[in-house]
């Protein structure tokens, strides 16, 4: 996935390299100060990957997507048509779909990939925004006219992790914190580390925006959570009767006594354990054969068919999580921040086709970012790492990470020795400022 923006709101002349686009990679960090645009480009990164994932499941159509549905139904849900410009222009590349939005009115351009060995993931895309102490805060907000719709979204999204994980205690990124929703009384409770229970809306303001942000990330990070409770239909109808008739189809063409010949030879893919969920959740039972299944594994027509499978299970169920998050550290002391950045990534390492886009202006969250990669550097060279980040680190191919200032784009990544590291410097300067002050200050005091 890459995007190239420009005269979009704050951002004007857009990325330095790669002709304008970025790398919307596994884990994602946006820097800057405080209206530079990271927020801006978070938003269109969540906007054009709804619309590609719209389109690839019949939710609109290419004929549909006029500039006026661009404007009023997509860029108004984030509040950001107003940052329309004549000469803006977006260039979105997905893994299905190229989308050209010019802000001249015209049509958007949309192309299809038909590159049939493209196996799209459809993502959870579940956009966090800094408002989420409405969340905790404020009861009902959904009940307040005038909400920004992202709100409104973070709120259903807490508000669904929140029912399936009912009346459970769960652990917080936060040492001996933990957070409880009482079905019974509609409570969200906060459990502290004497034991003491604290609602939500009456816990401290780092509580508040941590909350949401962690229960979403922790509940949706795993898709098959939403298997494993049977209180909500995970698969609507039309999904229902899309993979049901081609699993019939395949059925009867291939003469099979089971889907389940087919899903056997996908057991070594990293989400085998969600693929047979789905498959379970629609009632097709598991041969209990072991003949059965090793004469299965070595046939080459059912190896071909599970490429297929997998692709339309992925395509029309959300198989993965993409995660936008505006500046976790938000109201949160600084080795808080650590701790939850950490379970950030933690969260996005669950699944392969998960990311993290994230936009940041703290030097401990760059700091604590530095060390998963890191852990991933000396990973990649075979050495031991510490038991605590064996899911915790990063894999240098696997970030990119990005400075705005005065309407442009560039890297905020370099390289030493082999080490790919974000530029602390960027946002870290007044430290330096700070301590130059304070060295004067001594100078002033006890001479030169």
């Amino acid at each position: 996935m890459k995007i190239k923006i420009e005269n979009f709101g704050p951002i004007t002349d857009g990325f330095n390299k790669e002709n304008g686009f970025m790398d919307i990679n596994k884990v994602t960090v946006f820097l800057g100060t405080q209206g530079s645009g990271k927020s801006t480009v978070l938003k269109l990164i969540s906007t054009f990957s709804y619309i590609e994932k719209a389109l690839i499941n019949g939710k609109i159509t290419k004929r549909e997507l006029t500039y006026n549905k661009f404007v009023n139904d997509f860029f108004s849900w984030h509040n950001i048509k107003s940052f329309i410009k004549p000469d803006t222009r977006i260039i979105y590349d997905g893994e299905r779909y190229n989308i050209t939005f010019l802000g001249d009115k015209s049509k958007p351009i949309i192309q299809e990939n038909n590159d049939i060995n493209i196996d799209y993931v459809r993502p959870k895309i579940c956009y966090i925004p800094s408002e989420r102490n409405f969340c905790s805060a404020i009861p009902k907000v959904e009940n307040i006219a005038g909400v920004l719709k992202n709100i409104y979204a973070i709120v259903s999204d807490f508000a669904e992790a929140s029912e399936f994980l009912a009346n459970q205690e769960i652990s917080l990124p936060l040492d001996n914190f933990k957070y409880k929703y009482n079905s019974s009384t509609k409570k969200k409770i906060v459990i502290n580390k004497t034991g003491d229970n604290i609602l939500l809306d009456e816990a401290a303001s780092g509580l508040q925006s941590m909350i949401p942000l962690a229960i979403v990330n922790n509940f949706y990070s795993t898709p098959e959570n939403v298997f494993s409770k049977k209180t909500i239909e995970p698969i609507s109808n039309l999904q229902r009767k899309k993979i049901e008739n081609y699993i019939s189809k395949t059925i009867s063409d291939l003469k099979l006594d089971s889907i389940f010949q087919i899903l056997w030879q996908l057991e070594d893919e990293d989400d085998y354990d969600l693929l047979k969920t789905i498959i379970l959740h629609l009632d097709y039972k598991e041969l209990k054969s072991a003949t059965m299944k090793e004469k299965a594994i070595g046939n080459v027509e059912y190896k071909k068919q599970s490429i297929y499978l997998k692709r339309i299970l992925h395509e029309t169920i959300k198989s993965c999580f993409f995660s936008l998050v505006e500046e976790p550290e938000q109201n949160l002391f600084p080795n808080s921040q650590k701790l939850v950045l950490e379970n950030l990534v933690e969260n996005v390492n669950r699944k392969i086709s998960n990311k993290l886009v994230f936009t940041t202006h703290s030097p401990y969250i760059l700091g604590s970012i530095n060390n998963c990669l890191y852990a991933g550097f000396l990973k990649k060279q075979g050495k031991k790492i510490p038991d605590n980040f064996e899911t915790k680190y990063i894999k240098p191919q696997n970030i990119s990470a990005y400075y705005i200032n005065d309407g442009k784009i560039e890297s905020a990544l370099y390289e030493d020795n082999n080490l790919i590291q974000i530029n602390h410097g960027l946002i870290d300067s007044c430290s330096k400022d700070i301590n130059s002050t304070y060295e004067d200050f001594c100078k002033m005091e006890y001479g030169e």
